[in-house]
């Protein structure tokens, strides 16, 4: 898949929400040496894995868009910088932030503390030191079961964030 310039698939949630398919045709591979239900199997499980991950790629590239549009951010400040590095970090402390942006530790935290008070990420330590932040969103859409709706997703990591403020 790499080498055809795709990302890996992960057919693990197919093969959980389809496991009595699953099931029976690898007894028909392994009791019957019949290796045509297998085959379709994983192809159908190669289609389907294909199209979530598509889901799943679409809905990420999408966030930053609906953080943009909760609120305005400088041009080239850290905050608006940090909205691009959720998609692929999405909980970071102050420290990790300034390294991936190589700024200062005290930009880096009032960009993470900015995008707090936005609703984009949660401060999840409690801690006023050595804080983790979490773009709960990302998480929401990474974390939902196979086949489970974005929308929904969204709907309860908007929950967690409002709990935030």
């Amino acid at each position: 898949m790499i080498l055809a310039g795709h990302a890996p698939l992960y057919l693990s949630g197919y093969v959980e929400v389809a496991g009595r398919d699953y099931s029976l045709a690898l007894q028909s591979a392994q009791k019957q040496l019949r290796y045509g239900p297998m085959i379709e199997f994983m192809c159908q499980a190669i289609e389907a894995s294909f199209a979530e991950a598509e889901v799943t790629r679409r809905s990420l590239c999408e966030l930053p868009l609906l953080w943009r549009s909760r609120a305005k951010f400088r041009a080239g400040s850290a905050a608006e910088r940090t909205i691009e590095v959720l998609i692929s970090s999405p909980i970071l402390s102050a420290g990790e932030l300034a390294k991936l942006l190589t700024i200062p530790f005290e930009s880096a935290s009032k960009a993470l503390m900015t995008l707090a008070a936005r609703g984009v990420v949660k401060e999840r330590t409690g801690l006023l030191r050595n804080r983790i932040f979490a773009a709960e969103e990302v998480i929401a859409i990474l974390a939902r079961p196979f086949g489970g709706s974005v929308v929904d997703a969204l709907a309860l990591a908007d929950r967690v964030l409002r709990v935030a403020k």
